[in-house]
């Protein structure tokens, strides 16, 4: 099973020296108002509607060639995420980043000004 595009997946913290922040991680995950498993891995199809969007938008002059090769996805990647221990709380709880990096809309956010 993966986790839906708009969602990312849970990695492990770069500190996870105690065990207790995979269980936390998890408990973030089993919010079912944040996060849904699907059973497949939209990336690929998002990323090729995007493409053929920019495509359009650039034969229709909306965009530059420039802009087009920014925002034009290649090789995504689901969304990735961790979670930071807010050491001066009381039972460390995790503050959650996601990691947009690769993704089908990172190069949209570089264009927007």
């Amino acid at each position: 099973m993966r986790w839906d595009w708009e969602y990312p997946l849970p990695l492990r913290t770069q500190q996870n020296h105690t065990p207790h922040h995979g269980d936390k991680t998890e408990e973030l995950l089993g919010d079912n108002t944040k996060f849904k498993l699907v059973d497949n891995d939209p990336t690929i199809t998002n990323e090729d509607q995007l493409i053929r969007l920019l495509s359009r938008l650039k034969k229709d002059n909306f965009i530059t060639e420039a802009e087009y090769k920014v925002a034009k996805p290649s090789g995504s990647r689901l969304a990735r995420l961790y979670g930071l221990p807010k050491l001066h709380k009381e039972n460390c709880p995790l503050r959650p980043v996601m990691s947009a990096i690769k993704t089908v809309n990172y190069g949209l956010g570089k264009n927007a000004h």
